[in-house]
């Protein structure tokens, strides 16, 4: 009888204990679900105020979300969000870019909380409508953040973003004031027509196909085609010369000359510096006599770009940025109308004017020789 009474003694200590364990687990995996879910907020809250900038045309006010500013890391944050927005509403303002209407997509990797302090990384992309194009979505995809946070009174409030696209490339190696004075330069010279001319070039061999390069970079523009190789995080002109390679019908230069020679090599996944470099493509296009294509550049001018053509792009003299032309949905003379698809940032029909911080060329491809 005393054993019988032991034995249930002990298996109702056992269930108890049990129920307790699983109990605290269950509370704890709880208490991180709900503070995943306030991080997001506060992060949602922060991409929407960013979206909100460019359609309403007015900066974005971050201070609620932010932490205090006397942190070393929030304050250079926020200077950079100003700094970027006085970039974009410019742009937005003098080529009427401002969002019609928009989507924004948050794509969470991971989010690591350690006390009172939390990392978020996620993969930004969106589908936007510009003023300028109303009827046209523009789409950006993979963008990289990774979002540090720190929890004030029971709020997780944002200390620093990092992220690389085009706008944060040009503000880490050029004063602002310049790339706001490269934004009326690319606005001015449509006015000023085009110094340098198609009569010099000679008559195209083979007709350049730019509806299939326009419909490979349509097909390619967020991912990475696994006959080619990823350029990591440098993968514009790679993207750019593949889809020439496309109008071109698969032709390219003889690979005599790693340095001045267009050609990709499928057995070693590598292109040549023209192939992948800016400055390589650009003198390569614009002085080409032999095999492959060969075209001219009218500087910032537009109106002489067609579908399938590029844009090179430098920055502080040095070469930064090549996009694929895919269409031209108005008058040539306004650089929102002329619509690119580009790699990093992956770009779908976004207008040419939102990089206008650059110093533009424009090459105009002719043909190609066999």
């Amino acid at each position: 009888m005393n054993i019988k009474k032991i034995t249930i003694s002990a298996a109702t200590i056992l269930v108890l204990l049990f129920s307790f364990n699983t109990f605290t687990v269950a509370s704890a995996s709880d208490k991180d679900s709900q503070e995943e879910s306030k991080i997001k907020e506060t992060i949602n809250a922060y991409f929407q105020l960013r979206y909100e900038a460019l359609k309403s045309l007015k900066p974005a006010d971050f201070s609620s979300l932010a932490t205090a500013t006397d942190n070393v890391s929030t304050e250079k944050w926020l200077r950079q969000e100003q700094d970027r927005q006085d970039v974009e509403l410019l742009i937005a303002k003098t080529f009427k870019t401002s969002y019609l209407k928009y989507k924004f997509f948050l794509d969470y990797q991971s989010i690591e909380i350690n006390g009172n302090e939390a990392v978020a990384k996620l993969l930004e992309s969106n589908e936007v409508f510009f003023v300028s194009n109303p009827t046209l979505p523009s789409r950006m995809a993979n963008l990289e953040h990774t979002i540090t946070l720190e929890n004030m009174d029971g709020s997780w409030k944002i200390s620093n973003d990092q992220y690389r696209d085009e706008t944060i490339e040009l503000l880490e190696t050029s004063t602002k004031d310049d790339i706001l004075k490269n934004i009326q330069s690319n606005r001015d010279a449509q006015f000023l027509g085009c110094t340098t001319g198609q009569s010099a070039q000679p008559e195209a061999t083979y007709s350049y196909k730019r509806t299939l390069a326009t419909s490979y970079v349509d097909t390619w523009w967020s991912s990475i085609n696994p006959a080619y190789h990823d350029e990591s995080g440098n993968d514009c002109t790679n993207f750019a010369s593949q889809a020439i390679h496309e109008g071109t019908e698969h032709t390219m230069s003889d690979p005599t000359n790693y340095n001045t020679m267009w050609y990709y090599d499928f057995y070693t996944h590598s292109g040549s510096y023209p192939w992948v470099n800016v400055g390589g493509l650009y003198t390569f296009l614009t002085s080409n006599t032999g095999r492959g294509p060969y075209g001219y550049s009218s500087g910032a001018y537009t109106c002489n770009l067609s579908k399938g053509d590029v844009v090179t792009m430098k920055q502080s003299g040095t070469w930064k940025h090549t996009v694929v032309v895919v269409s031209i949905a108005g008058d040539c003379h306004v650089p929102s109308n002329i619509l690119v698809d580009a790699h990093d940032t992956d770009r779908y029909h976004y207008p040419l004017s939102n990089y206008s911080g650059y110093t533009w060329y424009s090459i105009t491809i002719s043909g190609y020789r066999k």
